[in-house]
């Protein structure tokens, strides 16, 4: 049911976070910002994990990822299972659209697969949530997904409804925070052309 998004405490929340969201783009240092987003979409779609990172499909491989109360970990054991990750490969179809790891198969099956037994199982990633989009500058893709812990409790259609509302203003109001860091404190840009690359040599943004 889609009353559950329209609902007047649901719609209030929604508005007070994106402009939160926005105003924190301005005043929270962009180490710093990643988590803010987390801290404060609790208060509309529950979770208990999270991950916010870019990669690319070709070649195949994670470039830099943001861990929320999840453990490092992970990062070390992932790259085993990156072909096996079906919810990966799919919301890399479709970018911009939310899914839900129910969207793809049945509790069940998922149970039977080897990335639940080997890697789901080990950091509890139980239930997934989550969206690709693709960098305009870099043509790289930036995701997020958010995880539960426990099985009895799958994510919904409102959750889904209300992540598809919320993402793509967290991944530009990202994007402003970013640009912010290379203001100098008068607010004016400290080159009037300019790149901005990650430790890789990736280039990330630019004017």
């Amino acid at each position: 049911c889609n009353c559950a998004v329209r609902s007047p405490d649901l719609v209030e929340g929604l508005s007070r976070y994106l402009l939160d969201l926005h105003r924190a783009s301005r005043e929270i240092p962009h180490a710093d910002f990643k988590d803010w987003v987390f801290r404060h979409l609790d208060s509309l779609i529950r979770f208990d994990s999270a991950w916010w990172g870019s990669g690319s499909e070709r070649p195949l491989q994670i470039h830099r990822v943001h861990l929320h109360r999840c453990s490092p970990r992970i990062l070390d054991e992932y790259p085993r299972f990156i072909e096996q990750d079906f919810f990966r490969e799919a919301v890399s179809r479709s970018p911009g659209r939310v899914l839900m790891f129910s969207d793809l198969m049945s509790r069940e099956s998922f149970e039977q697969t080897e990335i639940y037994r080997h890697f789901g199982r080990q950091f509890r990633v139980e239930w997934s949530m989550g969206v690709v989009l693709i960098e305009p500058i870099s043509s790289l893709n930036e995701f997020v997904t958010i995880w539960r812990h426990d099985a009895r409790k799958p994510f919904s259609e409102a959750d889904r409804q209300m992540m598809q509302a919320v993402v793509p203003h967290a991944f530009e109001a990202h994007r402003i925070c970013r640009i912010n860091q290379l203001r100098d404190p008068s607010g004016a840009l400290r080159a009037t052309s300019w790149a901005l690359c990650d430790g890789n040599g990736l280039l990330q943004d630019l004017a």
